[in-house]
């Protein structure tokens, strides 16, 4: 798989967390019951949103549709409650990721160490990442020239999808 359908896919894969740890009482809850939407309106968004993501999925029931957590759903809850609050993603990581994936699939997965100006990426771009965490400066050059690398959690994610 080329590098731009493995951000697109860890992207997918950090908004599903983000979803699940969102919504882990729920879905903790819920369990491996069967539920109906009638019988939880209050969470209505919620639940659209889950079943938009695949965490959730519908089973026809007669005239009727319940709603049960999917296999991923159940498998992405088990890892969300066993990872540190720290280590999942926040939604500032989610949007930084969205906002930047041009610029992650230009510099690619492989760089060690890259110059942001190579791969046309911008300052913007470049502090928006070091903000929440994905790059880091490792030194300083002149004008644009600084050198700067992928964290490790950046280096685990690719590690994840490939």
């Amino acid at each position: 798989m080329n590098t731009n359908g493995c951000l697109r896919l860890a992207l997918e894969g950090f908004r599903q967390r983000l979803l699940v740890a969102e919504n882990e009482q729920f879905l903790s809850r819920i369990g491996s019951s069967a539920f109906r939407m009638t019988d939880v309106k209050h969470y209505r968004s919620e639940i659209y949103s889950l079943v938009n993501a695949g965490l959730i999925k519908n089973v026809p029931v007669g005239r009727r549709r319940d709603y049960v957590v999917s296999k991923r759903g159940r498998e992405l809850l088990k890892e969300v409650e066993n990872t540190a609050d720290d280590e999942l993603p926040t939604r500032e990581m989610v949007f930084t990721v969205e906002e930047n994936i041009n610029a992650l699939e230009s510099i690619g997965v492989q760089m060690v160490e890259f110059i942001p100006a190579d791969y046309d990426v911008t300052r913007e771009q470049i502090v928006s990442l070091e903000s929440v965490g994905l790059v880091e400066k490792t030194s300083d050059g002149p004008g644009v020239l600084d050198r700067y690398q992928y964290t490790d959690e950046m280096l685990s994610v690719f590690a994840s999808i490939e």
